[in-house]
């Protein structure tokens, strides 16, 4: 079995498909054990994780984005079982990874106002960092700070919400992006 958006590896022409959200993306995928911080070997050989505090618990309660991903990863069980259950679904119908990667490429790349609401403020732990996805300040306060602007862009890690939240306009937010990473 084959789960592939992309692969590198194999494919010296792939793209990464998720660029733009990798965020968003990697926040639909959190597990709940917390981030590692390094590997030891036990006495008996076998090589365990040492993770840090889990960052999506506060005070022992999960947090917003928490239950947020528990019922999108929830959902994502119940799809499995119920193709598995339905003979047609499993056995007739073939399913690609671009099929099954449309939700959530319609959320990272033409997010709507009830995408932005749910995920622009989700946390986002990296590198020591607690960046939020997609909150850019007021267009007006980059007008007058617009190395701050950079700065903020730079740090978030959905691209395209930023922009969309920022600017409110139904603009094609994915080629503006794709013609920024020109400029590298």
């Amino acid at each position: 079995m084959k789960g592939y958006l992309f692969d590198f590896k194999n494919d010296s022409n792939a793209i990464d498909k998720r660029s733009s959200f990798v965020g968003l993306f990697e926040s639909l995928f959190l597990e709940q054990a917390g981030s590692v911080e390094n590997y030891k070997r036990e006495s008996n050989g076998k090589v365990v994780s040492n993770r840090y505090p889990y960052e999506y618990l506060d005070n022992n309660k999960p947090t917003f984005e928490l239950i947020s991903v528990k019922k999108i990863q929830k959902g994502a069980i119940d799809f499995i079982k119920d193709v598995q259950r339905d003979f047609v679904l499993s056995n007739v119908l073939k399913f690609d990874s671009d099929e099954l990667y449309q939700g959530i490429e319609q959320t990272g790349m033409q997010p709507n106002k009830e995408d932005l609401n749910l995920f622009a403020n989700f946390h986002f732990y990296d590198e020591g960092r607690d960046d939020r996805l997609a909150a850019p300040a007021g267009l007006f306060s980059y007008i007058e700070h617009p190395k701050k602007l950079k700065e903020d862009f730079l740090v978030s890690r959905w691209k395209i919400g930023f922009m969309k939240k920022m600017l409110k306009l139904p603009l094609p937010y994915q080629k503006m992006y794709e013609q920024m990473r020109k400029l590298k």
